[in-house]
């Protein structure tokens, strides 16, 4: 794998079920330390320990893989078993690729061979032999690195806004903040939404980087803030609702890389477009009735008014003070003084003003970044092909 900073679509942390276990040696198993086993003397499992049967076994690896659990019971007097792994990219970069500094994220052939890999730790660490042919994905995290042309805190008015778009079902928007050391200021770090079965969350990966390449005292440096949006699926029902299939060999880069693109412009973009025809006539109404209202200090009644719906709904009113001059200039100008109007509007500014923070090509920008992902991991798996 080479180190690249090329925007693609690709996974996370994926948590796979339906494992199937063939054998269990225990006397090795049972030296680990960072192995639990629960044992159950009333059932003869087909797993045992000192003439015990085996009901479960929990690992906490950490290193290859972040662990993996087992268990065997007796439902209406039939045996069942199943096993989880849970890996993470993290995982696969400590494991695999020391000096990889972890921007990026992974395809399906990659995740599907460190798999395998897993299995092979599985045996030979820990004694246990599993068939992965049939297993199933139960948590799935899907994301998009961008590389922003601006530093991160700058981008949260157009992040908010997409926050505010997503489902009503998805719980209130959780927000993490951090003290600039620099300034003394607060930033935001990260935000998300979701529910029991779905959650979405934007934040800076750049961090992240600098702490991993300062770990490994890499001569290359992050010099730009990379957002990353990350959508999840939380539940094995929800894998199955987007994918038509929850059997991981059924899945496929094109699927994984259309399933987030297509929730994000369906979610996000669509409800953008919608939103900004809304707001460019919302915002031609206000003008007429304030500068009706107040013929002198319309302009200061017009910021006003905005200001104060973004702050009693926490939805924006305008992403951009541009909104606000172009709904001026359908308004009809029959002494031709629109240039006067429009300083009169521009002249209304707060100090940190988030209207003059070119919030609308900020939007574009995101927009434009998970176009290009999307592009790159389709073109990408085209030309492997």
């Amino acid at each position: 794998m080479s180190e690249n900073t090329h925007q693609y679509i690709g996974l996370d942390k994926v948590v796979f079920t339906n494992i199937i276990v063939r054998y269990i040696d225990t006397q090795k198993i049972s030296q680990l330390k960072n192995v639990k086993i629960q044992c159950n003397p009333d059932h003869q499992y087909e797993f045992q320990k000192d003439g015990w049967g085996i009901q479960c076994i929990s690992i906490a690896d950490n290193d290859a893989f972040l662990d993996f659990y087992y268990s065997c019971g007796y439902y209406e007097n039939t045996r069942n078993s199943n096993a989880n792994l849970t890996i993470t990219v993290s995982n696969m970069r400590r494991y695999l690729y020391p000096n990889w500094s972890g921007e990026r994220n992974v395809c399906w052939a990659e995740y599907n061979h460190y798999l395998h890999c897993c299995m092979d730790v599985l045996e030979k660490k820990y004694g246990i032999f599993t068939n992965f042919e049939s297993c199933a994905v139960r948590y799935m995290e899907i994301n998009c690195n961008i590389q922003l042309l601006s530093a991160f805190e700058t981008y949260e008015q157009p992040l908010n806004l997409l926050m505010f778009f997503l489902p009503k079902t998805m719980k209130k928007q959780n927000r993490w903040e951090a003290l600039d050391k620099d300034n003394g200021k607060i930033k935001v770090e990260s935000m998300q939404r979701g529910n029991n079965s779905t959650s979405f969350i934007a934040y800076n990966k750049s961090k992240q980087i600098q702490e991993t390449q300062s770990n490994q005292n890499s001569d290359v440096q992050q010099q730009t803030d990379i957002l990353r949006l990350e959508l999840k699926f939380l539940t094995k029902k929800r894998v199955q609702a987007a994918f038509g299939t929850a059997v991981w060999n059924d899945l496929s880069d094109k699927q994984i890389s259309e399933a987030f693109y297509t929730y994000f412009q369906k979610k996000m973009v669509n409800k953008y477009a919608n939103w900004q025809k809304e707001c460019q006539k919302k915002c031609v109404e206000l003008l007429k009735r304030m500068q009706k209202k107040y013929r002198n200090r319309w302009a200061y009644a017009v910021m006003e008014y905005i200001r104060n719906k973004h702050e009693q709904t926490g939805m924006p009113y305008i992403l951009d003070i541009v909104q606000l001059i172009d709904a001026l200039k359908e308004l009809p100008d029959p002494h031709r003084n629109i240039s006067r109007k429009i300083s009169s509007i521009k002249n209304i500014q707060v100090e940190n003003d988030v209207y003059y923070n070119n919030n609308c090509e900020k939007m574009t920008e995101i927009f434009s970044g998970v176009d290009e992902a999307y592009y790159n991991t389709i073109f990408r798996k085209q030309s492997d092909a």
